[in-house]
């Protein structure tokens, strides 16, 4: 028997394997489909959920980061006011338990609370009693019965 020549002939049309077939040349632009079972796809399958994971952690870590920049941020707001109100306190002579009715806000505005609460102080301080005869109680007028009995009895009753 001879050998059978399978190459093309001179002229003829030069065929090409249909798409899909085992004979087509792997190309670089289409995927092989694999079964789901296969271990390649399994593989692939939990590296996808695995970089999930680890986006989702690092975003989480992103926000606990964000949380916690917010935290100090507002608790150095807390600390500029209490700055504020303790050197207005001061300046005015305030004394510490009156640190809350200076408020919150900017140092022009804690400034003027300050003011006018150390203001207010002063002019009660001048003012004095408002009522004169607070705090003062008259002797009682003698009688003659009062009279009668400490002469009776001495000046002890």
């Amino acid at each position: 028997m001879g050998e059978q020549n399978t190459a093309p002939e001179t002229g003829a049309p030069e065929q090409t394997p249909e798409p899909g077939t085992p004979d087509t040349p792997t190309d670089q632009s289409t995927p092989i489909q694999l079964p789901d079972d296969h271990p390649l796809v399994k593989a692939h399958q939990a590296n996808k959920d695995e970089l999930k994971r680890l986006r989702d952690e690092k975003k989480s870590d992103i926000q606990r980061v964000t949380d916690d920049l917010e935290a100090e941020r507002k608790r150095a707001s807390n600390l500029e006011t209490e700055v504020l109100q303790l050197r207005a306190a001061l300046k005015h002579h305030i004394p510490l338990e009156d640190l809350d009715l200076l408020g919150t806000g900017t140092a022009e505005e804690i400034e003027s609370r300050a003011q006018r609460l150390a203001n207010r102080d002063a002019n009660r301080k001048k003012q004095g009693n408002v009522v004169p005869t607070e705090g003062s109680t008259t002797p009682p007028k003698p009688n003659d019965e009062t009279a009668f009995v400490r002469q009776l009895f001495g000046p002890g009753a």
